[in-house]
């Protein structure tokens, strides 16, 4: 039996892009507009010469062969591509998952620090266009990023964007969305009377019902899968009673089959949604997510410190520990010889 390490800060960062890469999925329409795609085209130029300015420094030490920021080098070659030729649509769509992936793992952050979100304000800006593209794909991209993927505080600031480009009758998809943006009571209620909003919405604008239900599936499940998928859920609705069940579950045994990944890790990253200028929930959740708990012992942080740390965070706000008497653990792989 033997453990697998992963290499390095920055091979990790760069596995996460790949990881994220293959994510990409085909996907349903729920915005267009006669001539956004044009829009959102101009906006990746416009973030191509604001990366230029901002690394040319780094460009110019690559083209010699010396490759100091892998982060910054993987969304370099579809930028030169634009330079030189012009772009398909799928061209297009590759830029706008490059910017994405490479805003959520620091591009543009201090010290390449990742923070998990979508932080500088020219990818939020690639994103917010892009929900009025005719591409079913970037549209739903957006929709899904929007709302998983960037701090309240930030998707604030483009609220008037975000909602003239859903309507005032989103789809399933994007309600999600929609419920987070600063609705009156009467948006609320209308939302709230549509068949089809899903019940993390209707939990987050006030239906306690919904709450309860959600609170109640995330305790009963033994599924790694569905317990990982609820957390999130209780991550997005956000209120007290979803917290403490968040915490409460993070003493939880589930993992996946075979006994890899425990839902701890989910669990973390979830609270995340909650507290997001709190990097143990942030940072390094998603620092959990690209490593298996030796690597990420040995290259980001001790793992009884970080176990310690959540012990401590969840004392002081909740006034009790956050593990059981279980072995912790987050993410493990081991082979057989």
């Amino acid at each position: 039996m033997r453990r697998f390490a992963l290499a390095g800060t920055w091979l990790a960062l760069n596995l996460f892009l790949a990881v994220a890469y293959a994510e990409r999925d085909e996907t349903e329409s729920v915005a267009g507009a006669a001539d956004a795609e044009k829009s959102l085209r101009a906006v990746l130029h416009e973030y191509r010469d604001y990366f230029y300015n901002h690394y040319k420094a780094e460009v110019a030490r690559h083209k010699k062969g010396e490759v100091r920021n892998g982060v910054a080098m993987q969304i370099l070659p579809i930028f030169e591509k634009m330079g030189k030729e012009p772009l398909d649509a799928g061209d297009y769509r590759l830029a706008f998952s490059d910017v994405l992936y490479s805003s959520r793992v620091g591009l543009f952050s201090e010290n390449l620090m990742l923070s998990g979100f979508v932080d500088d304000d020219p990818s939020l800006r690639v994103l917010v266009s892009a929900l009025k593209s005719e591409e079913e794909h970037t549209v739903k991209r957006a929709v899904e990023w929007l709302t998983w993927h960037v701090r309240h505080s930030a998707r604030r600031q483009f609220e008037k964007e975000i909602r003239a480009a859903l309507g005032k009758r989103p789809r399933y998809e994007a309600i999600l969305l929609y419920a987070k943006c600063d609705l009156t009571e009467e948006e609320r209620n209308e939302a709230l009377s549509w068949s089809d909003t899903p019940a993390a919405a209707r939990a987050y604008m006030g239906d306690t019902k919904a709450e309860t239900e959600l609170i109640e599936k995330f305790e009963r499940s033994n599924d790694y899968w569905e317990k990982s998928r609820l957390a999130l859920q209780l991550g997005y609705v956000g209120t007290p009673r979803c917290v403490e069940a968040l915490v409460d579950g993070l003493r939880s045994t589930v993992a996946s089959k075979g006994g890899g990944i425990s839902v701890r890790r989910e669990i973390v990253r979830a609270i995340g949604l909650v507290y997001e200028n709190e990097p143990l929930f942030t940072r390094y959740a998603y620092y959990k997510r690209v490593h298996y708990d030796d690597t990420f012992d040995k290259k980001v942080r001790k793992l009884d410190d970080y176990i310690g740390a959540i012990d401590r965070w969840v004392q002081d706000k909740f006034g009790r520990s956050a593990w059981g008497e279980e072995d912790v653990w987050f993410s493990r792989l081991r082979l057989q010889h």
